[in-house]
């Protein structure tokens, strides 16, 4: 039996609370009373309806045997609640108030294997490291070091009128996640969501939201044991590792250290920042 869904007669109601204006409509999903199998039917979180300016902030399904002939009991009922927003449409903003943007290139540490260059300055002459390793022990181990670099961060502070279960759920699976969709003006994946912290005083203010985001952009990068003159680019929060190997030199007798391999890895999963509902356009 084919999945069919349409819009209830008793659909489309409004009601407003001393939080929220809120609106609500109703659909009869007939063919199925798995959730997770119609999950892709019907307004989807962050969704507009319309040209108006609600946007919608959760769905909830409930069983029915009430949807006339032929559903029998293979019905859902799909109840849809937009809330009012204050920004633009399409995963815009909820603000009752100006949002505020920080960003910053304060330094953090960073460690680091590998050196732009380096020189000898005393003592007996030691076999010449390809790659500019720091610090490499006789046995191949790499100390390195720890320096301060530039650590790009972007704090959004945001008001809500409401922070609902269903919202907050949506914060905790997004967080640690990186973009899936370009962001603030920054390509996919170069944007990693650290988290957010919800407060709010008394029962007839506003939520005050902080999101944090942390920025890392694509790299250039040239590993002159294996790719000399020709850098490849890494994508943002991908790690970046070497797999480094020892041979002998048959006419010294000294160990030459070289990159064999190197390995791009996935460490973050990917998310949906227009489901955070603050906008995903470049702020100027």
């Amino acid at each position: 039996m084919a999945v069919t869904i349409e819009e209830a007669v008793e659909s489309r109601r409004y009601k407003e609370t001393h939080e929220s204006k809120q609106f609500v409509r109703e659909f009869n999903i007939i063919g199925s009373r798995n959730a997770l199998e119609v999950n892709e039917l019907g307004p989807q979180l962050g969704d507009v309806w319309g040209s108006t300016n609600f946007a919608v902030v959760d769905r909830d399904y409930k069983v029915s045997n009430n949807l006339g002939s032929g559903a029998g009991d293979n019905a859902l009922k799909l109840v849809v609640t937009y809330e009012e927003t204050y920004g633009q449409g399409g995963g815009g903003s909820t603000d009752p108030q100006e949002p505020e943007y920080r960003y910053s290139t304060i330094g953090g540490n960073e460690h680091i294997d590998v050196a732009f260059s380096q020189e000898k300055r005393f003592g007996d002459a030691v076999p010449f490291f390809p790659g500019n390793f720091i610090e490499m022990s006789p046995d191949g181990k790499i100390k390195g070091t720890e320096i301060i670099s530039a650590s790009r961060s972007l704090t959004e502070v945001h008001y809500r009128t409401s922070c609902t279960t269903e919202y907050q759920e949506i914060l905790a699976l997004l967080s640690t996640t990186v973009n899936a969709e370009p962001f603030r003006g920054r390509p996919a994946g170069t944007v990693l969501f650290v988290g957010a912290d919800c407060s709010k005083r008394g029962k007839n203010n506003d939520w005050q939201i902080t999101y944090q985001f942390k920025i890392n952009p694509d790299q250039s990068i040239e590993i002159p044991d294996l790719n000399p003159g020709e850098p490849f680019t890494k994508s943002g929060f991908k790690y970046l590792w070497f797999l480094k190997t020892a041979e002998k030199d048959s006419a010294t007798g000294t160990m030459i250290y070289k990159t064999q391999a190197a390995y791009e890895a996935t460490v973050y999963r990917s998310g949906y920042f227009v489901n955070l509902g603050i906008g995903t356009e470049a702020i100027n």
